[in-house]
């Protein structure tokens, strides 16, 4: 053991090779351990240090523009903004089975169980997202349907809205389909509304097809005129507030104005001949009356 040499550490790095060789034993060595035999080596794998494994890099691929980096999903304007509406956005165009949603973009709705019926929101009119519900109820369902005197009827199913009572920032506009027949001009068709269900009033349009324009606001939507509407048997509504419900009503054309304590008459345009004077104290206060003639068929004399 005294003429055995043993291997230094840099003699040992520059065969390194060498002694991974499974062919190599330790007779390959200088200065060995004289003539003892040695059993060949056992095969042995090179290890490689950590330090010096190299891992590829990977490259990230670029996300298309309209893809979101978070969630990969189609980015909607809701992410693009802070305030959640994209302020170029255009109105939403789409159909609706009962219910749909708004927001301050607005947007232009129509009916896809009922052709004619459509609900429009112009842009800001809306201050904060709404679902808003649309239906047609049988009057039968109602605990209250519409009071109908004689010579009226309703024209379409009932309308039910909501939220209920809720105020827009300006005027929307609803169009019913109705099943209505003008016949010679004798008739016409009012809109009543109901804010609880049991109380129905007039409900009057206090804008024109003149402020059409104004109304949409801006809004790319077409609106045909009155007479394209009553070729068609659609009724406009225009409202700044949803009651529970709208009803279209068919009648016998009405005059109708203001009388006060002062009196004043009324004369139908239907019927000339027809009048009604109210002389003066015979009303206690200012109140809206009404005149309607009925005008019956002449059938020709004949025999029993």
């Amino acid at each position: 053991m005294d003429g055995a040499r043993y291997l230094k550490l840099d003699d040992f790095k520059d065969q390194d090779d060498d002694f991974l060789s499974p062919k190599k034993t330790l007779r390959d060595f200088e200065g060995g351990m004289g003539t003892t035999p040695y059993s060949p080596a056992i095969p042995r794998i090179p290890c490689v240090s950590p330090e010096t494994v190299m891992l590829d890099q990977h490259t990230p691929v670029p996300l298309p523009k309209e893809y979101d980096e978070d969630s990969l999903i189609p980015s909607s304007p809701a992410t693009e903004t802070s305030d959640n509406v994209s302020p170029v956005a255009s109105p939403i165009h789409t159909g609706f089975l009962v219910s749909f949603m708004v927001d301050a973009r607005g947007g232009s709705m129509r009916g896809s169980r009922h052709h004619g019926l459509r609900v429009i929101i112009p842009p800001r009119t809306c201050a904060a997202p709404t679902r808003i519900t649309c239906r047609l109820v049988k009057p039968q369902k109602l605990t209250t349907p519409p009071p109908l005197v004689e010579g009226e009827g309703l024209a379409s199913r009932i309308i039910s809205l909501g939220p209920s009572s809720m105020q827009f920032l300006g005027p929307v506009i609803v169009e019913i389909p109705h099943f209505a027949s003008l016949g010679r001009g004798d008739r016409e068709l009012v809109v009543l509304r109901s804010e609880n269900g049991s109380v129905w009033k007039e409900h009057r349009n206090r804008y024109g097809d003149e402020v059409l324009e104004t109304i949409l606001n801006g809004m790319d939507e077409d609106l045909e005129s009155q007479e394209e509407l009553e070729k068609k048997r659609i009724r406009r509504i225009i409202s700044t507030d949803f009651p529970l419900y709208f009803a279209v009503v068919s009648r016998i054309q009405q005059e109708s104005d203001l009388i006060g304590p002062e009196g004043g008459r009324l004369t139908s345009k239907l019927v000339p001949q027809v009048e009604a004077i109210f002389p003066e104290t015979a009303v206690t206060k200012r109140v809206r009356l009404g005149l309607q003639p009925f005008v019956t068929p002449q059938f020709p004399d004949f025999k029993l």
